[in-house]
């Protein structure tokens, strides 16, 4: 059974995301969904983004200055890629409108007895991000450790390394993961991995002064909030 970072998302934004497929998969027209596709698509990553970027920020106590730091970040790589995609979409072909079809039910998963991890973060519908058993496996670790003896300042470089590790592969494989299915040229993805990296930058240096600085309970409330986004799924 492979491992998945969780992302909870809303019952809108999942209900659409299933009709969307299903609309697509029935018509696989050229030119028929652009709109709907396109903003089906961001609806997706923004949402993913949002809870990892920006709902770290608020278990991290960041403060106004920093949120607004990373929230630019995210929105350059928004703002790329839905200039991009609203160009490319227009040219799918009906395979490759098949191909997003499966991309995008691979993430969108409606809560069930496999993903009851969803019950405790209140949603009916999450995104599943594949994580290599490495990543996932070091994680559950540091948390068994925090959870052991989760004394300030001990762990701050190996959380801010750990952290960095869960939003690189979320950004990457929704992001770029939408740029391979769209067929963005190289321009494109290096503008994309640009909007990436900037928001990776400005994550990456402020947890960097804030873990240091967590307390016991914070420390604790972190690893709960983590430990709830890594599970097994039986596919």
């Amino acid at each position: 059974m492979p491992y998945y970072l969780i992302c909870p998302i809303s019952h809108e934004i999942g209900s659409q995301s299933l009709n969307l497929i299903e609309i697509v998969r029935t018509h696989p027209v050229k030119g028929l969904h652009n709109d709907i596709i396109h903003d089906g698509l961001l609806d997706v990553a923004d949402a993913a983004m949002e809870f990892y970027f920006m709902d770290s920020m608020e278990i991290l106590n960041a403060n106004a200055f920093f949120k607004k730091l990373v929230r630019i970040g995210i929105s350059t790589a928004h703002g790329i890629i839905s200039s991009i995609s609203n160009k490319l979409i227009k040219q799918l072909e009906p395979d490759q409108l098949l191909d997003v079809a499966d991309w995008a039910e691979n993430i969108v998963r409606p809560m069930s007895e496999k993903i009851n991890v969803a019950k405790e973060l209140k949603a009916t519908y999450v995104l599943a991000c594949p994580l290599s058993n490495e990543i996932a496996t070091e994680m559950k670790e540091l948390i068994r450790i925090i959870q052991h003896d989760p004394r300030k300042g001990i762990y701050a470089e190996k959380i801010h390394d750990t952290v960095l590790s869960f939003s690189s592969v979320a950004m990457n494989y929704y992001y770029l993961g939408m740029a391979d299915i769209l067929k963005l040229g190289s321009f494109g993805r290096k503008l994309i991995a640009a909007g990436i990296k900037t928001a990776e930058g400005l994550l990456s240096s402020l947890s960097r002064r804030i873990f240091k600085n967590l307390d016991s309970g914070q420390l604790l409330k972190l690893t709960d909030w983590t430990e709830k986004m890594v599970l097994l799924i039986k596919d």
